[in-house]
């Protein structure tokens, strides 16, 4: 009698137990697919999965880990911290340079020259900001046109203080300017110049904002793909035309192409850059992200440097007037 009591009361919490573990192994089997699925997709970068790298790569690490925790008590401890630990491996393998957080800003040395880039979001506000920062160089993007710009000019370098205004992007430097060709199907998404500081440096310099993102999270509609795929395809297409006018590989000076880029760290856009080099990957310190200024998960706004010039230190300062922070690279030129 009283054994099968007992066995009436044990045989619903084996059931029970059973099912936990077979949904517990489903979880874990679903998100070791998920997270072997999201590594193929930041490895390779295809225009066909940009709906997915658009996204920086903690979004589906948090994703990842939170279906884990869900699962915790039902799936072995072994296990669970054996798939949480592939999530932590994909996001050490692609996050953005996580090592610069060891490393905080610096103090600019003589030698050096100091480029400063940002979009101001077409505010004569937000180029007042530029000035404390005492730059050489700066790119600007979404240009609030001419004046305050010459303003700028005037305010940092006195008679040194040239500007080359383009429709979205613009150049304001120490020194003269002579404006350089630049495709006319991306006239008004970049200028092009080369820049002589007498005491410092004589460098090409491209200042761009390309083709703006698309914010999307349906992903589950077909649409949302193509036209994630379409917009990168774009990008590339206005970055290839501005390289193949720069040729890098046979410039004769010191090259410098910074500004928006619209586009998340190691895309695959970013390989017609080469062979120039990124000066975060190089000398970034501290927090990187640049958008949004509030709170930033993005680095869009990047400057990229060719052999003859290394980065000191880059990093970002939050801005009052604009939706993007500042970028700040200090840049060791090369020996006369």
């Amino acid at each position: 009698m009283l054994r099968s009591v007992l066995g009436s009361l044990w045989r619903p919490s084996t059931e029970k137990s059973a099912r936990c573990k077979y949904l517990g192994r489903v979880v874990l089997g679903g998100s070791v697919l998920w997270c072997a699925a999201i590594a193929a997709c930041y490895t390779w970068r295809l225009d066909a999965w940009a709906a997915v790298t658009v996204f920086p790569i903690w979004v589906w690490v948090l994703g990842g880990l939170t279906i884990i925790a869900t699962a915790r008590s039902c799936a072995g401890r072994r296990a669970t911290v054996a798939v949480a630990s592939a999530w932590c491996v994909v996001l050490f393998a692609f996050a953005d340079h996580p090592t610069s957080l060891l490393w905080w800003p610096g103090g600019a040395s003589d030698r050096t020259v100091r480029i400063v880039s940002l979009n101001c979001a077409g505010s004569s506000a937000a180029v007042r900001e530029i000035v404390e920062m005492q730059p050489d160089i700066v790119l600007v993007q979404e240009s609030p046109g001419r004046e305050p710009l010459a303003s700028l000019a005037h305010e940092l370098f006195g008679d040194e203080g040239h500007v080359l205004s383009g429709v979205d992007a613009s150049l304001v430097a120490r020194g003269e300017i002579t404006p350089l060709s630049i495709p006319t199907s991306v006239v008004s998404n970049a200028v092009r110049a080369r820049i002589k500081i007498a005491d410092k440096i004589e460098v090409e310099v491209v200042s761009l904002r390309l083709e703006p993102p698309l914010v999307r999270v349906d992903l589950w509609s077909p649409d949302c793909w193509r036209e994630q795929a379409a917009n990168r395809r774009r990008r590339r297409k206005q970055l290839e035309a501005i390289v193949a006018a720069i040729e890098p590989a046979s410039s004769d000076f010191p090259l410098i192409v910074g500004g928006d880029f619209n586009a998340p760290p190691r895309d695959a856009v970013f390989d017609e850059l080469r062979p120039l080099h990124d000066a975060f990957g190089e000398a970034g310190r501290g927090w990187g992200n640049s958008i949004i200024n509030s709170a930033p998960f993005l680095r869009i706004d990047q400057i990229w440097l060719s052999s003859q010039l290394h980065a000191t230190g880059v990093y970002c300062s939050k801005t009052e007037h604009s939706d993007h922070r500042m970028l700040i690279c200090d840049v060791l030129p090369p020996k006369p």
